[in-house]
């Protein structure tokens, strides 16, 4: 049948190449041959497509390093068990919301003001993980908004807000100090969106150029006067100690002199 389709003159069927009706006869049969020999490679390769996609529809997957619910996205309900690492089958119209398993690290930079509203610079680290008891939690107060920027966006403001705390030159003397308040600062705000922080670093602080270098000039002179002041305190000492060595001395000397005089009465004597 597909032979004839393929003739553009009638005359075909008797003459040409394709040796007449003979010749196209057999041409069918070949091709007839042909595709029920390619039937079941055809229905092979349609099985391994069906079987694709009935798992790429059904099927979800969970990475090693995820956790995840089950969310219905056409009851837009989410089912409270926890999904671990591993291939689920959820069915029709359900999807995975990922949440790390793992402990996770982040770092940035930003701007703040000091106590006196001059400009500092900061880099700041933290490690935190949320167990897996607390997704279902952070699931019905935050839903499928992107919780982690808005907890790393509370970070930076409890660490904006203890700065805001010091004065400028406190950053020099009283560095960990701050660190500590910053780290405590955080992990109580971070409580609040169910994460455990696990390390934080104040990394780098920054204060303006002229500012610095005032506050080294007057360390220097700070340092400066502390060393002249021990220079007194050891030319004090020295003087004490010359004082008393030659009163010393001088003692020595006159009971020396008195034992001569005593040793000269009794020999007189």
């Amino acid at each position: 049948f597909l032979y004839f389709l393929r003739l553009k003159r009638m005359e075909d069927l008797f003459d040409g190449d394709g040796g007449g009706v003979i010749g196209g006869c057999a041409s069918i049969v070949g091709v007839c041959c042909l595709i029920i020999c390619c039937i079941p490679v055809i229905i092979l390769v349609g099985g391994i497509i069906a079987v694709a996609i009935v798992i790429g529809i059904f099927f979800n997957a969970v990475d090693y390093n995820q956790n995840a619910l089950d969310y219905n996205t056409v009851t837009n309900k989410v089912d409270t068990k926890v999904y671990t690492p591993g291939l689920y089958f959820l069915g029709f119209s359900h999807e995975f919301i990922f949440y790390p398993r793992m402990t996770e690290i982040s770092d940035f930079s930003l701007a703040g003001k000091t106590k006196t509203g001059l400009t500092l610079y900061l880099d700041i680290s933290f490690e935190y993980n949320i167990p897996s008891t607390n997704i279902v939690s952070i699931y019905e107060k935050y839903g499928k908004k992107d919780y982690v920027s808005l907890f790393e966006k509370q970070v930076k403001q409890s660490t904006l807000d203890i700065c805001a705390a010091y004065y400028a030159a406190e950053f020099f003397d009283k560095r960990e100090q701050i660190a500590i308040a910053i780290e405590a600062k955080v992990r109580s705000d971070l409580a609040d969106y169910y994460v455990n922080l696990t390390m934080f670093q104040l990394q780098y602080i920054s204060l303006p150029y002229s500012f610095e270098n005032a506050v080294l000039q007057l360390q220097i002179a700070q340092q400066t006067i502390k060393i002249t002041e021990l220079q007194q305190q050891l030319s004090a000492i020295e003087s004490a100690t010359n004082l008393l060595v030659s009163t010393i001395t001088q003692q020595v000397a006159i009971n020396l002199a008195n034992a001569r005089g005593m040793a000269s009465a009794i020999i007189s004597d």
